[in-house]
């Protein structure tokens, strides 16, 4: 069947961190505010969760994040999030995390 609408009220709530030190994301973690006194590096857990969304927000200072043992749109380089920026990534594979 095709569903052409969908209605939901009520609220979700998600696990949030705000860190000012170096921070390892888990599975249970979907967002990370990084307030730091200056620039810290923020870990992306292990990509096994398909469909699983992880959001980093920057404020003050460069955010660094590194995809441990997987990697970010095929690479397993880090990524500089710019003060005040924010990037948003799904897992879509096994070891494999993509920006959105």
């Amino acid at each position: 069947a095709n569903i052409t609408q969908l209605n939901l009220s009520g609220s979700i709530a998600f696990n949030v961190i705000d860190t000012g030190v170096d921070y390892y994301l888990t599975n249970e973690d979907y967002a990370v505010i990084c307030t730091p006194p200056s620039a810290i590096n923020v870990y992306l857990p292990s990509a096994e969760t398909i469909g699983k969304v992880v959001v980093i927000k920057s404020t003050d200072y460069d955010t660094y994040l590194y995809p441990t043992s997987a990697t970010i749109d095929g690479s397993g380089s880090s990524i500089t999030i710019p003060p005040f920026g924010f990037r948003m990534f799904i897992c879509y594979a096994s070891g494999k995390w993509a920006i959105i």
